[in-house]
């Protein structure tokens, strides 16, 4: 009985001290990457920003040129380092969890498996119906002449029909149909 009381407690010590080294050398690379990934941004923010034609800076302010590389180094210092672990860490313990629930019930996976090819359908037509979305956003908010004209005059027609004499309102309500 002793034996088996030292076994699992050393058991467990060493699943403890291979986790506290998973744990450091994770925090060491990522550490690594960080630094490496923000000498890379400011090495080519300031490679471009070296490349401007005069210009540039004499239309832009030095403020605001300061502004954007202090905001895009602390957003890869500080906000994305955060995010991506928070990523890695749901996506790990999600990953824990479904090989858990899957080895104590293999039945689990006849339900995940269509599940999972579900998920993906729906991502992909979501990531497509979000591409148009973005596409015509930016086509409706480049100005068209036309549509402009279009729109004050839908705006001032009470105002127009009200001033002209009537076969003239009428008419143009004949134009523009709403």
């Amino acid at each position: 009985m002793m034996n088996k009381v030292v076994y699992i407690t050393n058991t467990k010590v060493v699943l403890f001290e291979c986790t506290a080294l998973c744990v450091v050398i994770y925090a060491l690379i990522f550490a690594q990457m960080s630094v490496h990934s923000s000498r890379v941004l400011h090495a080519r923010m300031l490679s471009n920003i070296m490349r401007s034609p005069m210009m540039f800076f004499d239309t832009t302010p030095i403020g605001r040129i300061l502004n954007r590389f202090s905001r895009d180094m602390d957003t890869v210092d500080v906000v994305l380092p955060f995010t991506i672990q928070a990523c890695l860490s749901t996506f790990f313990n999600l990953l824990a969890t479904i090989v858990v629930i899957s080895y104590s019930t293999p039945i689990f996976l006849s339900v995940v498996v269509p599940l999972l090819i579900v998920y993906y359908l729906i991502q992909v037509s979501y990531y497509l119906i979000q591409v148009s979305l973005i596409y015509l956003t930016s086509v409706m908010s480049v100005t068209n002449p036309a549509h402009e004209i279009f729109c004050q005059f839908q705006t001032f027609y009470p105002f127009i029909s009200s001033t002209l004499p009537q076969p003239y309102g009428i008419a143009l309500l004949g134009f523009f149909t709403f």
